[in-house]
């Protein structure tokens, strides 16, 4: 919450793109602050807000892709670009630190190098493009933002629709930091007399199916299993 907070008071800066270690990560994802905010979410294994990002063996090589993709200047980037084709022994295409007409881009290089990274090395770049889906959060400034249990949150009865939209952790799926009871959800859904949308693999809440979209889940370099990803529906 105080992450969403901190977005909606001084939207994305600069701090946001800071390198976070593995000892860093462990010494502050349970703060109460913005930047504990940061490290349970960003910089957590499928936002699970338990375990690192990285691998040990693998956070040196993202350290310095990193820090390459976000140097300030050619200069700097071609140093680091340097490094980390002697770390991976391989000749990273001097093409994606260089900048263009309207100088560098760092969403098409992170791009290239995911495509190059996948093709030669085998990774993927889950810190940047996390980092990035953060960045895309718009207005937020209309937002009422609090930190409760769903059955908890008041909700306005003056307003002439109330629609509730539920993210909860998905059934038989690995645990985040903090489990859910389903069967107290399913209880609050069908007692609601509001419309209620969930997402969900599974349908356990005995909800009506509205749409479902398969894709690749790829949370590690060695998973790609096709996933269809549900939405339900519950109208009283």
């Amino acid at each position: 919450m105080e992450l969403l907070k901190d977005l909606q008071q001084n939207g994305f800066r600069d701090e946001y793109w800071q390198w976070v270690d593995r000892e860093t990560f462990k010494k502050h994802k349970d703060d109460n602050t913005w930047f504990g905010g940061l490290c349970s979410t960003v910089w957590s294994f499928g936002n699970s807000q338990k375990n690192y990002l990285f691998s040990a063996d693998i956070e040196p090589i993202k350290k310095k892709a990193h820090e390459m993709l976000l140097g300030k200047s050619e200069y700097e980037r071609e140093i680091k670009r340097q490094e980390l084709s002697n770390l991976l022994k391989v000749d990273i295409p001097i093409s994606i630190i260089k900048g263009g007409l309207f100088g560098f881009d760092m969403e098409k290089a992170r791009k290239e190098f995911a495509r190059f990274f996948v093709t030669k090395v085998n990774k993927d770049d889950r810190g940047l493009q996390q980092l990035q889906r953060l960045q895309q959060l718009q207005r937020l400034q209309r937002l009422e933002i609090s930190n409760l249990s769903y059955n908890e949150v008041e909700i306005n009865t003056s307003i002439k629709e109330t629609i509730i939209y539920l993210d909860p952790p998905y059934a038989n799926t690995a645990k985040y930091q903090k489990d859910i009871d389903h069967e107290k959800l399913k209880e609050y859904i069908h007692n609601s007399p509001y419309t209620i949308y969930l997402s969900s693999y599974e349908n356990v809440y005995d909800m009506e199916l509205v749409a479902e979209f398969t894709h690749r889940c790829s949370l590690s370099a060695t998973a790609n299993n096709e996933v269809k990803e549900r939405l339900f529906v519950h109208k009283p």
